[in-house]
């Protein structure tokens, strides 16, 4: 089998459906979606199964113990029998011709991620500031493919999302990589270990992947336990980098942004004892506690202006 397409699904059957026609039938790519325990829409789902069930597809459930998108996938990936793997949300779909830019890869050898700039279809607009899901990896992919420099760090290591991107499964079964079990920001530890254990990594120009944006869905969970989930992993990431990588490579990755997250902790109300809390846990990991950092969008938008400029001046 040349490529696995791994999918975590909960109370999204109609969806679901959408990505399964959109990846189509092919010999040598398996579909494993892993149903999180669906609590909603168990009609639809099994109308979906029952579609699909003839096809090289996989209906698998979570069995783990552990809920949330990461033991999820994590099932997936110990049900895989692909040379290659795909990540999915289920509810986002592939371009009509995501098989034929895929198959094209399947043999090279070298590469053990091939990254694709991502599409964005917006459902609804429910405001004027639109959240856009993809700006900061196509930022990414504009600096790797105008090759600025230390574009090759923040492909490896700040491109979170495990979708739009194909992985070789030989790197992930070496060193023992699996997703975080836990409810949120499951994918960030995943990511920045295959960025590292990564031997060669490249960029693919034609887009295979469309992340649905639909403003109404987009509110993230606001608690605090959520908030501290997301800081934890973080703290993890950064202590994983400052371990593995060299000393100016991490320092061109940075700290966290824990200037930001008191704001936020203030913005929200946490309270003091939550303020402390965050503020021990960054103590902990050795991480700065006072830093702010420029966010990634920026640098990116400033050095590829930078090199687009110096393009122009010499056509000039």
């Amino acid at each position: 089998m040349n490529l696995s397409i791994i999918v975590p699904h909960f109370n999204t059957p109609h969806t679901l459906d959408i990505l399964l026609d959109s990846i189509g039938y092919h010999e040598d790519v398996e579909v494993i979606v892993v149903d999180d325990n669906s609590t909603k829409n168990q009609e639809e789902y099994i109308k979906c199964v029952k579609k699909h069930e003839n096809k090289n597809i996989h209906f698998l459930v979570n069995d783990s113990g552990v809920k949330g998108a990461g033991a999820a996938r994590n099932v997936g990936l110990s049900h895989s029998s692909g040379k290659w793997l795909l990540f999915a949300d289920a509810d986002d779909y592939f371009v009509e011709n995501m098989y034929q830019v895929l198959s094209k890869l399947f043999n090279v050898n070298g590469i053990d991620i091939f990254y694709f700039p991502p599409l964005e279809e917006q459902i609804s607009v429910t405001s004027t500031s639109a959240i856009r899901r993809t700006n900061i990896y196509l930022l990414i992919c504009k600096a790797f493919h105008y090759k600025i420099e230390n574009a090759e760090l923040y492909i490896r290591y700040s491109w979170s999302a495990p979708w739009s991107k194909m992985i070789r499964k030989s790197i992930i079964i070496k060193n023992d990589i699996s997703f975080d079990e836990v409810m949120f920001a499951n994918d960030i530890m995943f990511s920045s270990k295959v960025g590292y254990y990564a031997r060669n990594v490249e960029l693919v120009q034609q887009p295979i992947y469309c992340v649905t944006n639909d403003n109404s869905l987009l509110t993230k969970n606001m608690s605090k336990d959520a908030f501290y989930i997301r800081q934890t992993v973080s703290c993890n990431r950064f202590m994983f980098l400052k371990s593995h990588l060299t000393n100016e490579d991490y320092r061109i990755l940075n700290h966290p942004d824990t200037l930001k997250c008191y704001y936020t902790i203030l913005k929200r109300r946490y309270g003091l004892h939550f303020f402390i809390k965050c503020y021990k846990l960054y103590k902990n990991y050795h991480l700065k506690r006072f830093a702010f950092r420029l966010p990634l969008r920026v640098t990116l938008e400033r050095k590829i202006n930078q090199v687009r400029k110096k393009q122009n001046d010499l056509q000039m």
